[in-house]
């Protein structure tokens, strides 16, 4: 931890701050993040200061999943930053602001989330052990051993006597040609049958559906968004535009993108991305629909 700005009457004090999750993947562990307390919503008046390296055991980022609601839009995707500061003790209500690398706030800069927490209680029992993670990345394929020596060849078995030249035989006599058969009468032509009923000239409305791209990384392993506003049409045919995969190496990890129909939530486009501890990478899925729709003319 690093030097806290100097004040009476300490005590630990709780703190949490919402972050985004994507830039948080540029913050080292060595990198210094600056925790500060004000009196008032503007964060004009500074109560206390102090500072904490990310890698410090007083910190924890929490991964935060909220639900959509109809009409709202989609919801970000968060961290929760929580800490312990030896801080003042608070008489009511204070606003916190971090900063640092990587660090960009969801909502405002200046959030409320620091009150007068006392002493820490005791720890409660620990809970029952979480399902085992996913298997790590399997590692490079060793070097190629050394070839062995060849072994000794063995002798030559005898050959077998060649055996004799049979007779050519004589060449039998060419047939004669057969005499050429006549041509057979030409048939009568059979009597015209009925028209066809007229057929009916149509043509097709077609229209190109927006792009949809579905961006999985270190933070998000597997993201899916919907085409064409998830219409179950049967006149449409959705596929995938590109697939762009940055800083993954394939010995450690892999990237896929897929596109998918759904009888209920029609037309998605889907990244997923495996890669193994301390390596990043990202990849992005932009698709896109194509439909029609016949016209009599």
């Amino acid at each position: 931890m690093l030097a806290p700005l100097a004040g009476a009457n300490a005590e630990p004090v709780a703190v949490e701050y919402l972050i985004e999750r994507s830039p948080l993947k540029g913050t080292g562990a060595t990198d210094p993040l600056l925790f500060e307390l004000f009196e008032d919503a503007d964060c004009t008046t500074l109560l206390h200061s102090e500072a904490h390296f990310a890698v410090d055991p007083t910190l924890s980022f929490e991964r935060m999943t909220f639900q959509a609601v109809v009409g709202v839009g989609k919801p970000p995707k968060a961290v929760r930053l929580q800490a312990v500061l030896d801080g003042p003790v608070l008489e009511a209500v204070a606003y916190l602001r971090v900063t640092g690398a990587g660090i960009a706030p969801v909502g405002e800069e200046c959030q409320v989330r620091a009150t007068s927490g006392g002493v820490l209680g005791p720890q409660g029992e620990t809970g029952p052990q979480g399902e085992a993670g996913p298997q790590g990345a399997v590692g490079p394929t060793g070097a190629t051993g050394a070839t062995g020596p060849q072994g000794d060849p063995g002798p030559q078995g005898d050959p077998g006597p060649t055996g004799l030249t049979g007779a050519t035989g004589a060449a039998g006599a060419t047939g004669a040609t057969g005499a050429q058969g006549a041509t057979g009468a030409t048939g009568a032509t059979g009597p015209e049958g009925p028209a066809g009923a007229d057929g009916v000239d149509a043509t097709a409305t077609m229209s190109v559906g927006t792009e949809a791209t579905a961006v999985a990384n270190n933070g998000d392993n597997s993201d899916t968004e919907s085409l064409d506003f998830g219409s179950t049409s049967d006149d449409r045919a959705c596929f995938l535009v590109s697939q762009v995969v940055d800083g993954l190496d394939t010995l450690y990890g892999r990237a896929e993108c897929t596109v998918a129909f759904d009888e209920i939530t029609g037309w998605s486009v889907t990244g997923e991305i495996e890669i193994g501890l301390g390596v990043s990478g990202e990849v992005q899925c932009t698709a896109r629909c194509v439909s029609w729709e016949p016209i009599p003319n």
